[in-house]
């Protein structure tokens, strides 16, 4: 359940914008983000995980319900705008990030 629960928490991390890094291209480090977002965030935010987290105490029924919200706008998200540019800038995308800040800082991890 501990994995369950980390996986979630690692998943909802990606969509914040990645720390820029000494010698790294940011582009690089947000193509990269893009990438495992696409493999998780389906999985992980999935309404069934979500449902034996919280019936597991781990997470409240108010943040699973926003974690299904990031889910559901995340699939709402245009192939096109999943490029680093846009990550970064769009509206859809900030949005995104706004409401897993909002759900990270509830539990107490930023």
């Amino acid at each position: 359940m501990v994995e369950r629960y980390a996986n979630l928490i690692d998943t909802l991390i990606l969509f914040l914008l990645p720390e820029k890094e000494l010698n790294t291209d940011y582009h690089f480090l947000i193509q990269n983000r893009l990438s495992e977002i696409e493999g998780d965030y389906y999985t992980f935010l999935h309404e069934n995980n979500l449902a034996i987290l919280n019936s597991e105490g781990l997470i409240t029924q108010d943040n699973a319900k926003k974690i299904k919200q990031v889910r559901s706008m995340v699939l709402g998200i245009e192939k096109e705008l999943w490029t680093p540019q846009s990550f970064v800038n769009n509206i859809k995308w900030q949005s995104v990030r706004n409401l897993v800040k909002e759900i990270l800082n509830s539990i107490e991890i930023d």
